[in-house]
């Protein structure tokens, strides 16, 4: 008698953050941190903190393997300056990965 056994194996790791680059720009100009992550299986949280607090509603995309949130700022200005952390979440643990922006100069229209 021949038994064949079939064994499938998931092989799980922590969230995988693409750094996020500190940024210096004038007031008025327009700011983007996209926050890209790996190893997020389903399930999983994705999220993005702003000056400490959790953005919301931030619309979540995919390109490949990677998953993606996307914060703007349309107009930053020197309130805007602060940091932004984005935090990855899966059933192994945490990953985060911190970036800052710094505004300078005054805005005028």
């Amino acid at each position: 008698m021949r038994i064949i056994t079939t064994f499938q194996v998931q092989i799980k790791h922590l969230p995988t953050i693409e750094p996020m680059p500190t940024q210096f720009v004038p007031a008025g100009q327009k700011v983007t941190f996209s926050c890209k992550v790996s190893e997020l299986a389903e399930g999983s949280q994705l999220e993005i903190f702003y000056q400490g607090v959790k953005v919301d509603d931030l619309p979540q995309t995919e390109d490949g393997d990677v998953q993606i949130k996307t914060l703007v700022i349309d107009s930053a200005s020197g309130s805007d300056t602060g940091s932004v952390i984005c935090v990855a979440k899966n059933d192994l643990g945490i990953s985060t990965e911190t970036a800052y922006l710094f505004v300078h100069g005054e805005y005028h229209t």
